[in-house]
């Protein structure tokens, strides 16, 4: 193993060991953060991600959906940053069904998919919060990824992030059904998240239910 773990950047030639081999993929996981991945050899291609994200039945007509989103907004946004904070919508997929939640709860929203909307005049704006939903998951270089996010974060600003934590057990990660999803390459645990914090200089706030995670930016 010669590469270097995507998440704390720790040579995985001392910190990294297979975790679970299938016939279809590999996954290796840091012992320095537990950060679990997919072999990088075996990612999607940018084709597949797209094909696998317009699968997603992901609809501002379904009411079961728009409940999760505004149920997360309400859990993990609205107590540390209410209407009408400057928000970043990170990775907001074919239908930007999260920023419309937000813009009605009085957000101020802008929204970023390096496939479906990938302008990137966010880059040059500061933002009172970043948010994630279904994302961390996806990403090749969660580290740098996280970095520019942390970037256009004001002082006091919060990173607010939804995703599956892992479980530290091969076998039910093997049936695991958010493994499942090609598109699903990284995997992390409330270590995982303690570690990116220190990483980033910020704060983890909270995890909660294992799949919402709070990082505040230090400031006023």
């Amino acid at each position: 193993m010669i590469f270097t773990c995507p998440l704390c950047g720790s040579s995985l030639a001392n910190s990294g060991e297979e975790w679970l081999r299938l016939e279809s993929a590999c996954y290796y996981r840091c012992t320095q953060c537990d950060l679990v991945f997919l072999d990088p050899q075996q990612r999607p291609d940018t084709e597949g991600e797209r094909s696998r994200y317009l699968e997603h039945n992901n609809s501002p007509d379904d009411p079961r959906y728009l409940a999760y989103l505004r149920g997360f907004s309400e859990e993990a946004l609205l107590p540390h940053m209410g209407p009408p904070a400057r928000v970043l919508d990170f990775g907001s997929g074919p239908q930007p069904v999260f920023a419309d939640v937000l813009r009605d709860m009085g957000y101020s929203v802008d929204i970023f998919d390096p496939l479906f909307a990938p302008g990137k005049a966010w880059q040059e704006k500061k933002y009172d919060a970043v948010t994630a939903v279904e994302v961390a998951e996806h990403l090749f270089e969660p580290l740098s990824e996280f970095r520019r996010l942390q970037r256009v974060l004001v002082p006091g600003g919060y990173l607010v992030l939804r995703t599956l934590l892992h479980y530290c057990d091969r076998e039910r990660f093997r049936g695991w059904w958010y493994r499942q999803d090609p598109t699903h390459v990284s995997f992390y645990s409330p270590l995982s998240f303690q570690v990116l914090a220190e990483l980033l200089e910020m704060d983890l706030v909270e995890i909660s239910a294992g799949r919402s995670v709070v990082l505040r930016r230090p400031g006023v």
